[in-house]
């Protein structure tokens, strides 16, 4: 199936975000991290879009011939959905660390949970008016022990880079 159905998907979800009461951020098409191409915002045939409204959308860079790939998954809440989100998920923040970050104006909380012993998920938590964005990427990128890590996005200041070039749909 061709990425560009997926694009549609998005249009198609974010099209009622405005009657859902949350913005829909993007990095456009596309973005480069640690040389890596990423491109997106792929949103899925099912389940992307968010209970209560919002949007789940990733962008992917392909690592290698085997289809291994980094991902980072933006998903924009509006306050309904964010609400249901906390109340579903209470433990999903236990054992992880949550720092301030600040990127561009933003300010941001950074979550890291760990998995045994190590960090192995990093989340940028933030609200944009009525919108709460949760963005996410793994440590492992698919390759737990691989060295040096494939993910560019795990180093902090690489991803609040990123993270920096959010802005509104269809901008």
């Amino acid at each position: 199936m061709r990425k560009e159905h997926f694009v549609d998907n998005y249009r198609t979800v974010v099209a009622s975000a405005s009657r859902d009461h949350y913005t829909a951020y993007w990095l456009g098409y596309g973005f480069t991290a640690g040389g890596l191409q990423f491109n997106g915002p792929i949103t899925g045939d099912f389940a992307y879009d968010v209970p209560g409204g919002g949007v789940t959308a990733e962008y992917s860079a392909d690592l290698n011939a085997s289809h291994a790939a980094v991902v980072l998954t933006l998903t924009c809440y509006g306050p309904a959905a964010w609400s249901n989100w906390q109340a579903l998920h209470p433990h999903a923040n236990d054992g992880a660390t949550r720092t301030p970050v600040t990127f561009g104006t933003r300010r941001a909380t950074l979550v890291t949970a760990p998995f045994a012993g190590h960090p192995n998920y990093f989340a940028v938590e933030f609200h944009l008016g009525e919108t709460t964005v949760l963005a996410r990427t793994s440590i492992d990128a698919g390759h737990p022990n691989a060295t040096p890590n494939p993910n560019p996005l795990v180093d902090v200041q690489t991803l609040l880079a990123v993270l920096a070039n959010l802005r509104p749909y269809p901008q």
